[in-house]
């Protein structure tokens, strides 16, 4: 019961990370995201407003994030509970 909580927690606090945020300041394109008419933190206006490198890290981030609940078989059902409410607030 511990490690289902512990993962949840842990796939909460993996799914409220915003690898487009992270990359944008990384590369020193603050406000690439801001530029775009939706202002959606994905890939997508993550490569257009923030430059490939950018993008390949939003990218790369957003499918680890996406693939760390599968690592292995006993945590896969304990962790996407907790990532979908960590990426809607």
């Amino acid at each position: 019961m511990k490690r289902a909580i512990f993962y949840t927690i842990i796939g909460y606090l993996s799914g409220s990370v915003l690898f487009a945020r992270i990359a944008e300041r990384l590369f020193h394109r603050k406000g690439a995201i801001e530029e775009s008419p939706d202002q959606n933190p994905g890939a997508f206006n993550a490569f257009r407003y923030g430059g490939f490198r950018c993008g390949l890290l939003t990218l790369c981030g957003d499918l680890l994030k996406g693939r760390s609940p599968w690592g292995s078989t006993w945590r896969a059902p304990v962790c996407p509970r907790g990532m979908t409410p960590g990426c809607l607030w």
